[in-house]
Order: C-alpha cells, then sequence, then structure tokens
C-alpha cells in the first residue's frame, strides 16, 4: 500500500465532534418531551377537579333555595369514586336579598392543593 494513498473512514476527533452535537440538539427536545408530559398530567388532573366541582354544583341544583343555609362553609369531603380529591363547599349571600352565592373548590387529597374553584349564584324565583 502506499503511504500517499487515503483509507476511508473517519478520525477520532470527527465522531466525537459528530456525538457532541447531537447530544447538545437532543437534550433541548427531551426536556421539551419531559415538560410536555408534566403538563399534560396537571392538565387531566384539573380537568377532572372541574369535572367533579361541576358535578358537585348540579346536585345542588336539586336543593330547594330554603335549604341552602348562608354562610355555611364545609369540612373538605371526598368523593366516592375519587378519592384522590375533596371539595369543599361554601354558600354566602350575596348583598342582595333573594340571591346566595355557591363556591365549590376541590383539592388534592394528599397535598390539600387547590386544583379548581367554581362559583355560580342561586336566587329564589318566587
Amino acid at each position: 500500500m502506499n503511504s500517499r494513498q487515503k483509507i476511508g473512514g473517519f478520525t477520532l476527533v470527527e465522531v466525537l465532534l459528530a456525538t457532541l452535537i447531537i447530544i447538545v440538539a437532543t437534550v433541548p427536545l427531551m426536556d421539551a418531551f419531559l415538560q410536555g408530559t408534566r403538563w399534560t398530567a396537571e392538565s387531566r388532573e384539573m380537568i377532572t377537579a372541574v369535572n367533579l366541582a361541576q358535578m358537585v354544583l348540579e346536585k345542588l341544583d336539586d336543593i330547594e333555595y330554603d335549604k341552602l343555609d348562608a354562610s355555611e362553609v364545609t369540612e373538605p369531603i371526598p368523593f366516592g369514586e375519587y378519592p384522590q380529591y375533596k371539595y369543599q363547599l361554601l354558600v354566602e349571600g350575596y348583598g342582595i336579598e333573594g340571591i346566595k352565592r355557591i363556591k365549590v373548590t376541590v383539592y388534592d387529597a394528599d397535598t390539600m392543593k387547590e386544583l379548581a374553584t367554581l362559583v355560580t349564584d342561586r336566587s329564589d324565583w318566587r
């Protein structure tokens, strides 16, 4: 073999440089993927909490206006089907005769972190 003849292939420096470029490009993409997964889990938890709060408000539609006690605050109550969530109910006077404000707050049962709050007004339509 002639000493001037080149043998095909890459040098170690070229391989290391290519590997470094791939790593530098891949790490931010992996971080973005992990952050997206985290946001998806948080969104799922929040959507579930909003739906549970809506369910509580819909159940309160069956209760007569006079039986909704103003200034009543309940202790956090667990959901039967969803033990990882609790809710707190607040019924308060609105400041106008015949209107009560109902507030449902859903918490994570373990950390008691507030996940969602829904507020509605009820009136006496007589």
